[in-house]
C-alpha cells in the first residue's frame, strides 16, 4: 500500500541572527520563509500538508511563518535539533515523519539533518532512497513519490 505522503520536503532554517545559543531568524530569513511557503503554494495548490519542526528558535520560527501562509499548524519536535541528532533522535524523527497522513509533508531542521532525514524516509516511504546535497538556508528539498529525482527549492 502506498504511503500517505506524496510530496516531501525537507529543508534547512533561514538566515538567523548571530550570537546567543538559541538564535532566532534575521529579517532576511522570515523573508526566504516567506518565499519557501509561496513556491509550496505554487507547486501544490490546495493540497493538505503536515509541518514538522526543530524546537530551535530558527526553526520554529522559520516554520510557524510557513504554517501561518499555509495555513496549518507547525508541530515542534526536539528529534529534529541537529543536537538531538547525534543523540539518537533520528529514529524518533523517522518514525514522526512516517505517521503523517497529509499528501504534503514538511520538515524544518538544519543542515546536518536533511540528507539523513531524507535517506531515511524515502527509503522506507517510497521505497527508493535519496540522498541529495547539502542546503543553503533556507532551502529545500522535493521529493516527489514517483520515482523523480529531488529538486531544490526555491
Amino acid at each position: 500500500m502506498p504511503h500517505a505522503v506524496e510530496h516531501l520536503l525537507v529543508g534547512r532554517h533561514g538566515s538567523y541572527n548571530g550570537g546567543g545559543s538559541n538564535p532566532g531568524l534575521s529579517q532576511s530569513g522570515q523573508a526566504q520563509a516567506a518565499v519557501m511557503a509561496q513556491a509550496i503554494l505554487d507547486r501544490m495548490p490546495g493540497l493538505q500538508c503536515t509541518i514538522l519542526s526543530s524546537t530551535a528558535a530558527r526553526a520554529a520560527e522559520f516554520a510557524k511563518i510557513m504554517a501561518e501562509l499555509l495555513g496549518v499548524e507547525a508541530q515542534k519536535h526536539e528529534c529534529f535539533r541537529d543536537d538531538s541528532y547525534h543523540l539518537g533522535g533520528e529514529p524518533e524523527c523517522r518514525k514522526l515523519m512516517l505517521a503523517c497522513t497529509t499528501p504534503v509533508l514538511i520538515v524544518v531542521s538544519h543542515k546536518d539533518l536533511t540528507s539523513g532525514l531524507i535517506g531515511g524516509f524515502t527509503g522506507e516511504a517510497f521505497g527508493k532512497r535519496h540522498w541529495p546535497a547539502e542546503l543553503s538556508y533556507g532551502q529545500y528539498w522535493h521529493v516527489q513519490n514517483n520515482d523523480s529525482n529531488p529538486v531544490r527549492l526555491p
